[in-house]
């Protein structure tokens, strides 16, 4: 525990006690307004590019647009998407020929997706708890421009070329000088943290000093979830084994955001058409 020698009942004391004093530093999150606002531009972008020759700028922006979607949507970590290194210990969290399949339920069609995460990593498990299901994109859709997973991985695949054998290995990204070409986390953080520049919008929730991370984009994609949905499915969305750890990231919502939410819930019941049993006399 902590590099020190102990186990047991005594650690977990040691723990609790440690907690009880312990103030973590403030977390940072984008509003909501924040969030959907970085979404929509970063999507229109990546609709604007021209998958038939896109230039080396537009390849990286592709890859990691393809992070982003995951992270937001499907709700994976970013080491479970990228490798933290490139070399010959590195991890490859993701293999685009394993971690993505085309799926059919009926007449609708999915793209599945299955990473494996850190819950797996701990357990030793050989196939991972959770696989997502995500719908392939109706032609509305295409229409307004909505990216979603398989539409973000469809275009990495026409940007760089890849059919048949090479639809294989981690997220490419343009090859450097020192002959990498596969996409690693620093890589995407370098990307994010230019990210509201490059597609022209201003993240106010951030503060004036404050960098756009990964911790922060997948706190704020959490939260943004739970407003639409309980709590226990988030926890299965973000794959928490603990619901605690969900609302932890959900107790970040703004005061302003949570009183709109609960105005919006209040004329929810108001708007909700009853019937009612005339028989019954009502003050």
């Amino acid at each position: 525990l902590f590099g020190r020698n102990v186990a047991g009942l005594r650690a977990l004391v040691q723990v609790q006690t440690f907690s009880l004093v312990h103030t973590p530093a403030k977390k940072s999150y984008l509003s909501k307004h924040d969030l959907m606002t970085l979404f929509y531009a970063a999507a229109f972008y990546h609709c604007e590019i021209n998958l038939d020759d896109p230039s080396v700028e537009d390849k990286y922006f592709l890859s990691c647009f393809l992070v982003f979607i995951l992270m937001i949507l499907p709700l994976y970590r970013l080491g479970n998407i990228c490798e933290a290194d490139n070399g010959p210990e590195g991890r490859r969290a993701l293999d685009i020929g394993h971690s993505f399949s085309p799926v059919s339920r009926g007449e609708s069609n999915f793209l599945q997706i299955s990473l494996m995460e850190k819950g797996d990593r701990l357990k030793k498990r050989v196939v991972p708890k959770r696989v997502v299901l995500y719908p392939l994109a109706s032609e509305d859709d295409r229409e307004n421009q909505t990216v979603g997973p398989a539409d973000a991985l469809q275009a990495v695949l026409t940007g760089y070329g890849l059919t048949g054998d090479d639809v294989k290995g981690p997220i490419p990204k343009p090859t450097t000088t020192r002959g990498n070409a596969t996409l690693l986390t620093g890589d995407f953080r370098k990307w994010l943290k230019a990210l509201p520049v490059q597609v022209g919008v201003a993240l106010p929730s951030l503060g004036a000093r404050g960098n756009l991370l990964p911790r922060i984009l997948r706190r704020s994609a959490l939260t943004f979830h739970a407003t639409l949905a309980p709590m226990h499915v988030v926890q299965k969305m973000a794959g928490h084994a603990c619901i605690a750890t969900t609302e932890s990231v959900y107790a970040g919502i703004a005061a302003d955001e949570l009183l709109i939410l609960q105005c919006d819930h209040q004329r929810a019941l108001f708007d909700t058409e009853c019937v009612r049993d005339k028989s019954v006399s009502t003050l």
